[in-house]
Parts: structure tokens; sequence; C-alpha cells
């Protein structure tokens, strides 16, 4: 599970999609009726608080000149003894979490993943209408028999309307069903707070498309109206589940920058990465290295040994005293992936083609988040610096971020261009799995906001980056041309964040761009 309460934003987003398809069926915004929208997620990864399933309830709320309707909502949530409580009234998203001994804590959150507001409601004014849809290898039954196909973000939904009692949406990660209520459901007592208006014009923006889209659509039979396409064949969703394709073994990760701990013996948790135990179908069983990369420069030969050894010991076919790491699967995040590259280039120990390689986030050529911090910690302006401590370390900066100099760059040296050159053979010879990003808009998360800005500070270069690093440091020098933005591909380059690609958020509900944990448990 991935507990971020920001997540919770994406229920908004969640029952937008849900509340702006009632317009199908509306013929005009007075008939806007209250909603009780059941949620059901399909892959553990979309847990809200360790609910796959759980109700979000909505009712309209319409404008003095009746011209727009606004949807006002609340969902709860157990875990253990601690209530959560997202309401969304007048634009204000309110995160409430009300613990056993009567404390209460409150906050309100923004997100630059709401502008996916803005075109939730024009992508329903382009719906498909097909003939029939499968879902998971069973064929959806619509009594009312119209289903309509609609692309959000990157994903596509089917929907299902079943006339004056509701409609179902369907994807391949959750399924929305939705029941029309008599009347408004009871809104939890919520003490008056301070806050900003979370969407602010991004919302008058969507409710204004909604209150067009619903005067556009007017009821079902007058679809064609919409200038619905036909679809003649059937649409069909592949199952949200998978099994491991080749032969199961022991899976090492191995992070990346900035962390300060080191543990002779590996660990069987990590918090530089998110908890993969039930999305590994291929790893027999998981360990982690914990190593110091923040004093120690990914170049170290010390450190390069280590990780040798670590990796030598997961398989007892792996050959230690010739240093062959045989039927493994080695997964590296960020200069993790350099230190390996890094050790087989010095002959520390090498790769058997029994042993698997995937690799996210590889910063091959350095990455200019490096050259960034040295220069912030060697000027006086260091409010800009406090804004990213968390991400990239205080100062002075460590040797292990320094070793990550962009290559060529004016931090960088003529030995550590060297080592750049040698580790990137190494891995264009081995790496078997990629995942890079071309954009850092990433999932909603504690650390979305933070990626956006550190991306919007560093030159870079592109805004083809994950905030941190850049897909053609990410590439290491493989062809552009062997990624896919598909995550059923091997080499995939995503839209995810720094964070997201060491799995720590989940994956995305409306974009195939975002979905991290599922490409790795498709990947093999």
């Amino acid at each position: 599970m991935w507990p971020s309460t920001p997540r919770l934003i994406a229920l908004g987003l969640l029952v937008t999609l849900a509340i702006a398809v009632t317009a199908v069926s509306a013929t005009t915004l007075t008939d806007a009726r209250p909603l009780r929208l059941h949620f059901t997620l399909k892959r553990s990864s979309m847990t809200m608080y360790g609910h796959l399933e759980f109700d979000v309830f909505a009712n309209p709320v319409l404008s003095a000149d009746n011209t727009a309707v606004r949807y006002d909502g609340y969902a709860t949530f157990k875990e253990g003894t601690t209530k959560h409580t997202i309401v969304m009234v007048d634009g204000i998203a309110y995160f409430v979490t009300s613990n056993a001994d009567g404390t209460e804590t409150a906050e309100c959150s923004s997100s630059s993943s709401l502008a996916l507001l803005n075109y939730i409601i024009p992508t329903l004014n382009g719906a498909t209408a097909i003939s029939s849809a499968t879902v998971d290898d069973k064929k959806i039954t619509c009594s009312s028999g119209d289903l309509l196909k609609v692309v959000l973000g990157d994903a596509t939904f089917v929907i299902c309307a079943s006339g004056s009692s509701g409609f179902i949406v369907y994807g391949s990660d959750l399924d929305i069903s939705v029941k029309y209520l008599d009347h408004p459901p009871p809104r939890p007592l919520l003490i008056a707070r301070i806050c900003v208006k979370m969407w602010g014009r991004t919302l008058s923006v969507a409710l204004a498309a909604l209150a067009l889209t619903a005067s556009a659509t007017s009821s079902l039979p007058n679809q064609h109206e919409r200038a619905l396409e036909a679809e003649a064949g059937m649409w069909s969703f592949g199952s949200t589940a998978c099994e491991c394709k080749s032969t199961p073994r022991p899976c090492l990760f191995i992070h990346g920058e900035n962390n300060e701990k080191e543990e002779k013996a590996l660990q069987t948790k990590s918090d530089k990465f998110g908890d993969m135990t039930d999305r590994a179908p291929c790893c027999s069983t998981i360990k982690y290295a914990s190593l110091d990369t923040k004093t120690v420069r990914w170049t170290d030969e010390t450190l390069q040994e280590t990780v040798c050894k670590h990796a030598l010991s997961m398989s007892e076919s792996s050959e230690a005293d010739e240093g062959l790491i045989k039927d493994t699967i080695l997964v590296t995040h960020s200069m993790g992936a350099l230190i390996v590259a890094g050790a087989v280039a010095n002959e520390k120990c090498s790769i058997d083609n029994s042993t698997t390689w995937v690799s996210m986030s590889a910063p091959m050529n350095g990455t200019m988040a490096s050259n960034y911090v040295q220069d912030i910690c060697t000027d006086d302006d260091t409010q800009a610096f406090r804004n990213i401590l968390t991400l990239l370390g205080k100062c002075p900066v460590g040797a292990g971020m320094k070793s990550i100099a962009y290559m060529g760059g004016k931090y960088s040296t003529m030995a550590l261009n060297k080592a750049y050159v040698a580790a990137q053979k190494v891995y264009r010879k081995h790496v078997s799995a990629a995942m890079c990003s071309n954009d850092d808009i990433g999932t909603v998360s504690i650390d979305q906001t933070s990626y956006l800005y550190l991306g919007s500070k560093i030159e870079h270069g592109t805004n083809e980056h994950d905030g941190m690093v850049t897909f053609e440091s990410c590439r290491g020098g493989l062809p552009e041309t062997q990624f896919s933005d598909s995550y059923e591909d091997r080499f995939y380059v995503s839209k995810c964040n720094h964070a997201d690609t060491a799995f720590l958020h989940g994956d995305s509900y409306f974009r195939d761009t975002i979905k991290p944990v599922n490409w790795f448990e498709c990947l093999l």
C-alpha cells in the first residue's frame, strides 16, 4: 500500500470523471441528481488506506442563475482505529484524520495533476459508441444497450448507461458503479477551516465545460447530436494481473544517491523503494542493499565491490570465486545503475546471461541536478535550496551527489567522463529492461510538487526528464526508438517523476504512461 494523504486528490479526479458522465443522461442541469459512486480498484498499488472498494457520495449544487452545476462530495475510510475523511466543498478539498483519542488533524492540498480536469469533460464529448466490450475476458452486459468508449488522459474507459438507475464505468484498473439517489446524502460535519481554493481557475474551466457538456449532450436518445463516432467493433481490456513469464529468481534492489546509512547485511525492507512484495511475481525472494551513497562516489571501488558481494550472495548458482552473477534479478534505481555498471566495467564482478538487470531512472550521463545543487551551495542564495532539501541533500554537497555531475559539464572531470563512458558501454550490453521518463508530471503524491519544482529550477536543457534525470541520460546511449510509452514494453518511457520510478507511489488511475508498478509486475 502507498498511504499518501495527497493521493486522495485523485478521488477528486475519479469523482469528476463519474459525475461528468451524468450529463449523458441528464436532460438539463436541473436534472442533476445526488449520486453514490462505488469504486472497485483492481490493483493493490491503488489502495486507499488499504481499501480496494469504497463509496463516494456526491451532491449537485446549482449556481444562482442555474447555468452551472458543482458537485460537493465526501468519502470516509477506516484504517484500524483511525478514520480518514475527504470532503470536497465549493472547490475546496479538506482531508481530515480522526483518531481514537478524539484528536483530529486537517489539511487541504493542491496539485498540478488537477489540470486533468481541463480535459476530462471535452474527452466525454468525443465519446465513441461501441457495439460491445470485454473486460478481463468477460463480456460486458449492458441492459440498456448504450455502450460508450472514452479516453481520459491516455487510459480508456467504457461506460454502460443504465437509464434512470445510473451507469457503470469500466476500466482496466478500476470500475465505478454509479447510482442516482432520491435524496441528498448527509454530509459530515466540517469545522470551518481556512483554506486556499485549491482548484482555482482549473475548477471554473472544468465547471464551465461541464455546463456546456450538459446542455450539449441532452439525453441519451440525442447522442448523435454530440457527433459521436460509431465503432462497429468491440473494445477489450486485458487482464489486470500478471504472472511470471520467465523463471522466478531472487531479486536484489539497489537504491540511488543520498542514502547515508550503510548496512552490512541485506535488508528485507527499504524506504527507498515501494513495497513490491505482492507485485513481483518473478521474484522468488526480495532483498534490498543499503549503501552509503551520500559520502561515497559511485566510482568508488570499495562501494562497487560491496555491491558485487551482495549480488553474488543472492543465488546459490552464482560463482563467487569468479565473480559471476547468475540466476539473479538486479533492480537498480538512479545512481544504483551506475554503481553496478561501474563494478562490471572495473571487473569487480560480471553478469551472466541467466541474470536480468532492470533499471529505472539511471543517470548514465549524470544529472544537471548535481550541477544545480553544487551551484547553490557555493552562492549566497540558499532560499531556493531549502525548498528541495529532502531531494538533493544539505550543503555541503556530499561526494555521492558530486559524482553524478553531468558528463562533460563544469563539475565533471576527465576521469569521471571516462568512467561514464565505460559504464554506458556495460549498461547497453547488459541492461534487460529500463524505465525512463520524458515528463515529470508523475502521479499524485507527497513528492509530486517537489519534483515539479525541482524540474522547473534545473537547467536540464530539455523538457524530457523525471525532475532529476533526463530521458537522454537515462537511455545511456540506447536508441530512443527502442523505447515505447506502453507499460507493456521492456523499454518504457513514462511520465513518472524520480520517486515514482522507485515504485514509491503506485500507479496512476488515468495514465498508462504513469504505471511503474504494473510495468515491473508484467515485465519478466
